[in-house]
């Protein structure tokens, strides 16, 4: 079979699947899990004792990190080192079952993973099977910990830090056939023993087989991978040979941290992994890797806070680079099944360290700001793209609304103008009819053209939220009888709002300001009167979650201003507002 014909033949595959879960009766959740140098230094001890921190984000999991001393060596063992480290025994980590039992039961951490190898700082040779039968006994020991604990799988990143070149030809190596035979071999050996022990286990590794894009994308791939010396496909075929029925794989594409929404590059590249990519294995393989591959993204956080003289500094959007993460995240959780977060700097949560025995995080990683502190709404973004109906976005800004009416024909309920891209809204009503529904056109040229684009909104049990499409400012959302019985339908009140994500912060202000309101209101008999200044005070708690009171004011009788102060639970000052009188 051709090349064409392959990726012809997946295409037809991917968007086959595309089209069941999108006329299913759930739609596709994608998963977000987190990653970082906290995380990395975090023991699942930590993870556990920071569990009801976590609940309180959008997550669905973290990578969780194995480390202990063996006992017949009397050595540090930790995942990193795996490949090379002495081998490891079940006795030295099954301590960590219990733990990884209690983490799974927090809904924001039960499709958490545990972390597995990177390439070795010494290489292991191809032909030693002496150290690659140590490494397959240590996969199979954090299967087993997986499976025991309840854990969903575990989580690779075979980026070559060390510069070892594991996985391309080096000088010494056997001929190339003869090490590519062997690399499959290795891959059989590895994951058959992680699939002896958990059957079922997810793998997500943040290279799969895009890690030689640039040899899956050549017209001759086998040509390129030769000329390349590449090595992991050989290395992942081995992993199709063995691959059992439950287990999933998921593509991390690491490379889409530079992804960005308005070039639809998140999409662009998850269709180009169910191209192109299938063409580094063996035939034998290839149905069974389109089968159970899931595709993923990865978000590299740092980006969204260093200086634009950063490599990876990514540009702000409508004002904000917390506009432009919502954005990416959503574009992404669109594309793909998983969404993996990548950290340096700073935190997920403010970490708590356990007081048990054993390795710990850091001190110095305690010390450091959380990603919420250094952008603002982080999580609620993160939220909006995870699960857009659910989110609760802070503000609502009604644009448009229609009273309830019954119809014979379609008609536009609400135009909404000049929308941005970008922008959230939400549409609330619903048709009363079997046959007939509530629809979002896109338009552009201020409502005068069809945008030319093939998607509508369907209101659904009275309810619909959606970011704007690029090359529209305009949308029109239309009540359709449709066939409905005798042609004609009912239709509730339609509104439209847009929606607004604001940080803790800003919702504090916003909580705080319809505080000042009420009691204006109240003192002057129902007056309105707009503040000339509304501020934090210096000393204001910084997670916006203290109980408002109102507790003085200054004379109200003669003077030509006043300020009232609010006090939080922690009786602190923590905002005040200046009204002219």
């Amino acid at each position: 079979m051709k090349n064409a014909e392959i990726r012809k033949i997946a295409g037809w595959l991917w968007i086959a699947a595309i089209a069941l879960a999108a006329f299913s009766a759930t739609a596709k959740e994608t998963k977000f899990i987190a990653h970082g140098w906290d995380c990395q230094s975090a023991s699942p001890q930590d993870v556990l004792a920071s569990a009801d921190l976590f609940d309180k984000t959008p997550l669905d999991g973290v990578s969780l990190s194995i480390k202990f001393t063996n006992s017949e060596a009397n050595v540090y063992c930790y995942y990193k080192t795996m490949m090379t480290d002495p081998e490891w025994r079940w006795r030295d980590v099954e301590f960590y079952v219990p733990v990884l039992k209690e983490i799974v039961k927090h809904k924001s951490l039960r499709e958490s993973l545990l972390s597995a190898f990177r390439c070795p700082k010494v290489r292991l040779d191809w032909r030693d099977d002496a150290a690659w039968a140590r490494f397959a006994n240590n996969m199979r020991i954090l299967a087993r910990l997986a499976r025991e604990g309840g854990v969903k799988g575990i989580m690779i990143d075979p980026e070559d830090y060390p510069r070892t070149k594991q996985f391309y030809m080096q000088k010494g190596d056997a001929a190339y056939d003869e090490t590519v035979a062997l690399a499959r071999r290795r891959g059989r050996e590895v994951f058959g023993a992680v699939f002896e022990e958990k059957p079922d286990i997810t793998i997500l590794a943040f290279w799969l087989l895009s890690t030689d894009k640039e040899v899956y994308r050549s017209s001759d791939p086998a040509a390129a991978m030769r000329q390349n010396g590449c090595l992991f496909p050989a290395f992942m075929d081995g992993l199709m040979d063995v691959l059992p029925p439950a287990a999933t794989l998921v593509d991390g594409n690491e490379s889409t941290y530079r992804c960005e929404a308005p070039y639809r590059d998140h999409i662009t590249d998850a269709w180009k992994q169910k191209l192109y990519a299938v063409e580094l294995l063996s035939r034998e393989n290839r149905a069974k890797y389109l089968l159970q591959h899931r595709t993923g993204a990865g978000f590299f956080l740092d980006g969204y806070w260093r200086g634009s003289d950063d490599k990876w500094y990514a540009p702000p959007f409508n004002g904000t680079r917390a506009d432009r993460l919502g954005l990416n995240l959503a574009a992404a959780a669109e594309a793909v099944d998983y969404v993996w977060l990548d950290g340096e700097y700073r935190l997920y949560v403010p970490w708590r360290r356990s007081d048990e025995p054993g390795f710990h995080m850091s001190s110095h990683f305690l010390r450091r700001e959380t990603w919420s502190d250094i952008i603002p709404g982080f999580w609620k973004e993160v939220a909006a793209a995870k699960d857009p109906l659910s989110c609760d976005y802070g503000r609502r800004v009604n644009v448009g609304s229609a009273p309830a009416a019954t119809l014979k024909n379609a008609k536009t309920a609400v135009a909404v103008r000049n929308a941005k891209y970008g922008e959230i809204y939400e549409v609330c009503g619903s048709a009363l009819a079997q046959g007939a529904y509530v629809r979002v056109d896109w338009k552009c040229d201020g409502g005068e053209k069809w945008a030319g684009r093939a998607e509508r909104v369907l209101v659904t049990n009275g309810r619909a939220v959606f970011r704007v499409p690029q090359g529209v400012d305009s949308f029109s959302v239309v009540c359709n009888p449709a066939r409905a019985a005798d042609g004609v339908a009912g239709f509730t009140e339609i509104k439209v709002n847009r929606l607004e994500i604001l940080s803790d912060d800003e919702r504090a202000l916003t909580a705080a300001e319809d505080e000042l309101h009420k009691y204006w209101k109240a003192i002057t008999g129902g007056q309105e009167v707009v503040p000339v200044r509304l501020a934090i005070d210096p000393k204001i708690s910084k997670s916006g979650n203290d109980a408002y009171e109102m507790v003085s004011s200054s004379d109200l009788r003669f003077p030509d201003k006043a300020k009232v102060t609010i006090t939080g639970s922690n009786g602190r000052s923590v905002l005040y507002g200046v009204y002219d009188l």
